[in-house]
């Protein structure tokens, strides 16, 4: 049975994750409405996800509702250690100065990084080979929904990609876990 103490400390520290969890989902909000919401209990941590906890994770992808939807879980799964960089057109030097900057132990990279479909725009592929040539020492990940998409990261980039389901959260997570 924990102590006083211990089960103060464990409140604290939900407390804590929910704040890094509502208080970017409160500006993301100002883009997607229905982020707005407050999380009050966090999501389930499931064993899976072990090989995750306490490692700095770095997202960065271009939509909104993607980065809000999974926050709250990746959050958890890294016990607090989750961030994102939202593309937004930047100048790509830019980007990979902000990626070495957070200094992530893993990189999620979103292939299309861009909402045009068209072909056009930046690619994850880009940012993952720029990153190499400026020495880059985390783990860098493709995610993306599209199998064309998990395809070309390992063709274009020679990284490993996973699936990004945004339908099961979870099972993203469990993936990640096996490739790290």
């Amino acid at each position: 049975m924990e102590t006083p103490q211990e089960q103060l400390t464990a409140e604290q520290h939900q407390a804590a994750l929910l704040e890094k969890i509502n208080a970017p989902l409160q500006e993301l909000s100002k883009q997607v409405k229905w982020l707005g919401g407050k999380w009050i209990k966090l999501p389930e941590s499931l064993p899976e996800y072990e090989k995750l906890k306490g490692k700095r994770i770095l997202l960065v992808d271009d939509a909104a509702t993607v980065i809000g939807g999974l926050l709250p879980q990746f959050m958890v799964a890294t016990d607090g250690n989750f961030s994102f960089i939202q593309y937004k057109g930047e100048d790509v030097r830019q980007l990979i100065e902000e990626i070495i900057a957070k200094s992530p132990e893993i990189l999620l990279l979103d292939y299309n990084l861009s909402e045009d479909y068209s072909g056009e725009g930046l690619k994850g592929t880009d940012v993952a080979n720029a990153l190499q040539e400026n020495a880059f020492e985390g783990k860098m990940v493709g995610f993306s929904s599209e199998k064309s998409s998990i395809e070309e990261f390992q063709r274009r980039s020679g990284i490993v990609a996973i699936e990004k389901n945004t339908f099961s959260i979870e099972d993203s997570l469990k993936e990640l876990s096996k490739v790290i």
